[in-house]
């Protein structure tokens, strides 16, 4: 005689689904990036310019009262020029988030927002010295 666990059809989606989400979802792992980066260099100059995406990813599980929270989907455009003043000098210019870009947060459904964080355009000058 075989034995056989009894399943119900309440047991069966409760080990698909967990309060609206797929059991495989994992903090902080998209199910889709991408980057892309191009490059130039000749003689003394030498440049990039990168950007990079990811999908929507779950940022924390919430709890009994709060509802799990996401990060929407987000991207960067990054770029750097530098300079090779003398054998022993290089000067830099890097910029990160040309694109001016915001990162949104929010609670289980897109219209419920959580944060909206924007850290604005950095540029950053350097100097790089063999001594």
């Amino acid at each position: 005689m075989c034995r056989r666990p009894i399943r119900t059809p309440r047991s069966r989606r409760a080990t698909r689904r967990a309060r609206g989400r797929s059991a495989t979802s994992l903090i902080g792992l998209s199910k889709n990036s991408a980057n892309i980066t191009g490059f130039y260099e000749k003689g003394p100059i030498s440049t990039r310019l990168s950007y990079v995406w990811r999908d929507r990813y779950l940022s924390g599980t919430g709890s009994t009262t709060q509802a799990p929270v996401y990060t929407a989907p987000f991207g960067s455009l990054d770029g750097n020029i530098s300079v090779k003043a003398s054998d022993r000098v290089t000067v830099s210019l890097e910029a990160i988030n040309l694109s001016g870009a915001h990162l949104y947060t929010y609670n289980d459904k897109d219209v419920r927002f959580g944060e909206i964080n924007y850290w604005g355009r950095t540029v950053l000058f350097g100097v790089r010295a063999e001594f």
